[in-house]
This record gives structure tokens, sequence and C-alpha cells, in this order.
């Protein structure tokens, strides 16, 4: 889901970020109503960018079109990451990866709740470097593509403004870079 008046023209036409399916936003009810059609009620990974409000939407379209076997057993709250899928279930666990936030909820049986504790990139240096290896070979082998430069601010002053300028929604969807030379 995205807003199609912001992003809906630039995702479609990427070579690369091209989505299968582009559904609007504005209208959540509306948008679970169509990823559901869309994928038969069989969606089984989710990743959230935006808060807990849309990973909640998202939850909603992730839940199984037909009841759940007993053989799951219901998380009672724990975030598995990596998660830990009941290997004797013939029902696969659905996902929902939430970067800024996760429903309050506890997960449905069959669905599993993961975060990504992006503190740790910073607060734990094998962990940062890591991950910063990771990265630089994906981005070398062109398996994954960074975000397009939206705007650029200038200086240090530029840091704050360009903090701002994203909590007032003027930079979405992209890379706002602050050049301090």
């Amino acid at each position: 889901m995205v807003d199609k008046a912001k992003h809906g023209l630039r995702l479609s036409d990427h070579s690369v970020l091209r989505p299968d399916l582009l559904v609007d936003s504005h209208d959540p009810d509306r948008a679970v109503d169509i990823i559901r059609a869309n994928t038969k009620g069989q969606l089984r990974f989710g990743i959230d960018t935006r808060g807990r409000e849309s990973a909640s939407s998202l939850l909603r379209a992730l839940a199984p079109s037909k009841p759940l076997n007993g053989s799951l057993a219901q998380t009672n709250g724990t975030y598995s990451t990596p998660p830990e899928s009941p290997k004797d279930s013939a029902v696969l666990s659905s996902h929902l990866v939430g970067l800024t936030g996760l429903p309050k909820q506890m997960p449905p049986p069959g669905t599993v709740f993961h975060t990504v504790p992006i503190k740790l990139f910073h607060e734990i240096p094998t962990i940062g470097e890591t991950l910063v290896t990771w990265l630089e070979r994906l981005l070398h082998n062109g398996l994954i593509s960074p975000p397009e430069v939206i705007d650029i601010e200038h200086g240090f002053d530029g840091v704050n403004n360009g903090l701002d300028r994203m909590r007032r929604g003027e930079i979405s969807g992209g890379k706002l870079v602050v050049r301090l030379t």
C-alpha cells in the first residue's frame, strides 16, 4: 500500500521497484480487500515501513482465508526473528515485519511478528560492520538497489531542516542527502 498520488507513477515506471500490485493506502479497508482478493487470502509475508496503524492493516491482509488447524501454537507475544515456524504443521505461518512499529495486539495464531532492532546497528560495532559488509555485497552484486535521492540539503543546519521536512511528509519514498562540504 502506498500513497499513489505521491509515489504511484515513480514506482510503476521504475525498472527495479515496479511492484506486481500497487494499492492506494488512502482507504485502508479497501486496500486490505484488494490485497486479499489478489492474493486469494494466501499472503504470507508483509513488511510495514510506516507505523503501528498501517501494520495493523497489513496484519488484516495477512489473515488466512481458512481457519487454522490446532497444530499451530500461539506465539504468546514473543517476537521471533528469525522465525521458528512449526515444522510439523501443514499450515505455514504468516510473517509481519514492522520496521517502525507493530500492532498493539498479540500476534494471532499462525502469525509471527518480527522487529528490526536498528539500534543494535549503532550500539554494537560487530553487528553494524557485519550488516554494512553484507549490504555492500548485495549492492555490488546488483541484488538490491539504493533508494533514489529525492533532494539535497547543505551544511549542518541542513540535517535538522531535512528531518523537519521528512516529518512534514515533504520527503518520502527516497533518500534525502545532506552535503557537509
